[in-house]
């Protein structure tokens, strides 16, 4: 009985958390692709869309870039909110965010659209898990209106 009740909680507990205990699926984005992964994200925008909702900006040379509102609005401008980078080749590459003194490692998967085309969804994911999901845009914000490239 005991067993069965364990058993329930996890089945439970699963189904409760979601995409959190997603596996990562789709096509993995690699070195050997077309785009690259350096190549996807490089000059272009990551809408993050789970677990939290965010536009990352990938400027060549390494700096990561929140939009907000854009670069020259006082409430809200764009920030360098840290680096990233591509380490591996093959079925081994991977992107590296940090963010102060704390690092974080993904494998890349394309899970709907085309690779590098507008609205394509992605998974980040570190050990087999998903744990942020993005879709792509290319380029930046528009500094003239404001407006950010993520809906």
């Amino acid at each position: 009985m005991k067993h069965m009740i364990f058993m329930g909680a996890l089945v439970l507990a699963s189904a409760m958390t979601g995409e959190a205990m997603a596996a990562c699926s789709g096509t993995q984005i690699t070195s050997l692709s077309r785009p690259t992964l350096a190549t996807l994200l490089t000059g272009n925008s990551m809408c993050q869309t789970w677990p939290e909702v965010a536009q990352e900006q990938h400027v060549s040379g390494g700096v990561l870039q929140d939009y907000k509102r854009g670069p020259s609005d006082a409430v809200d401008p764009t920030t360098s909110i840290g680096s990233w980078f591509i380490t591996g080749s093959g079925g081994r590459t991977r992107v590296s965010y940090t963010y102060g003194t704390t690092t974080y490692t993904y494998a890349v998967y394309l899970v709907t659209g085309n690779a590098g085309e507008t609205g394509s969804t992605y998974d980040f994911c570190t050990g087999g898990t998903v744990k942020a999901t993005a879709t792509f845009r290319p380029g930046f914000g528009s500094t003239g209106s404001y407006a950010p490239v993520c809906p």
